[in-house]
């Protein structure tokens, strides 16, 4: 018999669940952008790039669970890309609202090492809900994720089938806390 999972839907304010809403109408209506491999990258290959053209949300960027929450939370697409490279979206949390700033960097501070650097993973813990980074490898990496939403994204035969375990995935935490 499957083990029943006690639900504890996460308190959000209205702020953070629009940036959510916005992450998730963004994943599923450009599902060619989801790439859980990479926080935030840019990739001419995804469709609407060529050409500077807008089919994309980003324009040709692809992202994670986490960068998809910071993209919308900063409603633009990244303009240093090689910084996200090398592991340095402090543009990104530039351009954050200031009473998400503020939810980012206590994220931050509570891990055990950081320097002047904030992660992508660190505003999408923000974003959120969370205090602290305990949650962050079941919440953005998905061979982590509940078995069904693991398995979906790693049998994804298409981009579609991959944004979908995305939502539930994300749709599954706010409902249980998990």
């Amino acid at each position: 018999m499957a083990q029943k999972v006690e639900e504890k839907p996460v308190k959000l304010d209205a702020r953070s669940r629009d940036v959510i809403e916005r992450a998730i109408k963004a994943i599923r209506t450009y599902p060619d952008t989801v790439d859980m491999a990479n926080w935030v990258e840019h990739d001419p290959a995804t469709p609407g790039a060529e050409g500077g053209g807008n089919a994309a949300p980003y324009c040709g960027t692809t992202a994670c669970l986490a960068g998809h929450l910071a993209l919308a939370a900063t409603g633009r697409h990244p303009d240093d890309a090689d910084s996200m490279r090398t592991g340095n979206p402090k543009y990104l949390y530039d351009k954050l609202p200031r009473w998400l700033q503020k939810k980012v960097r206590a994220v931050w501070a509570s891990l055990p090492y950081h320097g002047e650097r904030v992660a992508v993973g660190t505003i999408g813990l923000a974003i959120l809900g969370q205090k602290t980074t305990e949650k962050w490898d079941s919440l953005f990496h998905a061979s982590n994720w509940p078995t069904r939403y693991a398995n979906q994204y790693a049998s994804g035969n298409d981009a579609r089938s991959n944004a979908k375990a995305v939502i539930g995935r994300i749709r599954y935490y706010l409902r249980t806390g998990k």
